[in-house]
């Protein structure tokens, strides 16, 4: 057979893959036109709820890459958002990857929000097909071939494709899309190191993961939850390979941070390492009107406004964030009983199982969810989890490791309920689910056709 038609072969079968990523592109097309259109009145307030709007997190991060392209750097575009001249100040929000990404589509001239949006559903449409491999790859074992993995990954992606917690990452325009692609691809090469614990492949993984810690800051805890697959479940290798291999893993991502973290020592007063959210994240959740009250859990708008973001006394948001990070740490020690209630109250409501008709109408209006959408994504978690639950369940019995999936869902549960408890803050969670419930799908499909009556049933049809 010649080498093309060898490589045709071997890809066949993960045609079923891409098909999942046309309907899911289909599907989010629907949803961005039909559900979820763009407000027609850009003034509109953020409260609205039938349609998109334009602001937040998503015109932060394109002002800032207009502002790149101008040459004034990563300045500050809570003021350009403002129509106020950042005259020089500088800003570090978040990680730099979601802003180059607008500064690259404004460059190139794809300047429409539609456009933008359409860019990001088409990205996490490939996110389905990469959840549906990393599905596959992990009810394979070591040798991810045959109808079994096959079934895991086909059921990973058709989940996927048409989950809420897929496509509102899509079509709402914000840097978690990028974890539906990253989050599947870290699994992917995770398990492939597992299946052979080479240096390239520990590369390839400290790779993933640095481009990941790149769209949010604690992605790095990726890395974190890692340790156990590099130190523990690799097949037997000396101690010292091991910690090495684990080193080069750290280097890579490291290499991959060091650049920003270089340039943002020269920004700012203070010591800025990756971003500089910390305190307006704290302190948006850490308030009075967090933990007692109408906003009790989750994040109050208001509370923002205790520590001014422009106080025009010549501080810079180094100055600004170190301010909301003491006056938080003052709460909290005068709170110290409250905290630990309001933690597990987060955490309920991350799931919903705390106050969820609540957590509904702030994701709805707060978030700009709106009612329909809220419900779905809501509703998806409930079905995903139990499948997911199955699904490590199997994967564990086969002698997979399951600290690849593992790790995504600490890295953004933990933060996300020690800050502030968005929902779209939990999609690494939630792909790593997706993941894991392809398994649990096809465990469960083969418990059921194994039983006494359907097998006896099996010949008849």
């Amino acid at each position: 057979m010649a080498p093309d038609q060898s490589v045709t072969a071997r890809l066949r079968p993960y045609a079923v893959l891409g098909a999942a990523a046309v309907v899911a592109f289909a599907f989010q097309l629907a949803v961005l036109f039909v559900l979820r259109p763009d407000c027609a009145d850009v003034g509109r307030p953020p409260d609205a709820t039938d349609c998109w709007f334009y602001g937040g997190d998503t015109a932060y991060a394109a002002t800032q890459g207009q502002l790149v392209i101008d040459g004034q750097g990563f300045a500050d575009a809570g003021l350009a958002m403002y129509m106020i001249d950042p005259a020089g100040r500088q800003g570090a929000n978040h990680p730099p990857l979601f802003t180059l990404f607008f500064a690259a589509l404004q460059k190139a001239g794809v300047r429409g929000t539609l456009q933008w949006r359409l860019i990001m559903c088409a990205i996490t449409s490939v996110g389905v097909a990469l959840i549906g491999l990393a599905g596959w790859r992990l009810a394979g074992g070591r040798s991810p071939t045959g109808p079994r993995s096959r079934a895991a990954g086909v059921a990973s992606a058709g989940l996927a494709a048409l989950s809420p917690l897929v496509w509102i990452r899509g079509e709402e325009l914000l840097v978690e899309g990028f974890l539906v692609v990253l989050v599947p691809l870290v699994i992917v090469l995770a398990l492939r190191y597992w299946r052979s614990p080479s240096a390239g492949n520990a590369a390839l993984v400290g790779a993933a993961v640095g481009v990941a810690w790149l769209t949010r800051s604690e992605l790095v805890l990726l890395l974190v939850g890692m340790v156990p697959l590099f130190l523990l479940a690799v097949a037997p290798m000396p101690w010292a390979r091991r910690l090495a291999r684990l080193a080069l893993a750290g280097a890579v991502c490291a290499a991959l941070m060091a650049p920003w973290v270089l340039y943002n020592q020269s920004r700012f007063h203070r010591r800025v390492w990756v971003s500089n959210n910390l305190g307006t994240a704290l302190i948006w959740s850490t308030c009075e009107a967090t933990y007692e009250g109408e906003f009790f859990a989750y994040y109050a708008p208001g509370c923002i406004d205790i520590i001014p973001a422009h106080p025009g006394d010549g501080s810079d948001d180094s100055d600004i964030e170190a301010r909301r990070v003491d006056w938080t740490l003052d709460f909290l020690r005068t709170h110290k009983a409250r905290t630990p209630v309001v933690i597990a109250a987060r955490a309920g409501r991350l799931f919903g199982v705390y106050a969820p008709l609540d957590t509904i109408d702030k994701a709805a209006v707060y978030d700009g969810l709106g009612y329909p959408l809220a419900w779905a994504e809501l509703v998806a978690l409930w079905v995903t989890i139990p499948l997911a639950a199955a699904g490590a369940v199997a994967v564990r019995r086969a002698g997979v490791p399951l600290s690849p999936v593992v790790a995504p869902v600490l890295a953004s549960v933990l933060p996300t309920i020690l800050l502030i408890p968005l929902h779209r803050l939990r999609t690494g969670a939630d792909v790593a689910f997706l993941v894991l419930a392809g398994p649990g799908i096809a465990a469960l499909a083969g418990r059921w056709r194994a039983r006494p009556g359907v097998a006896a049933e099996e010949p008849a049809r």
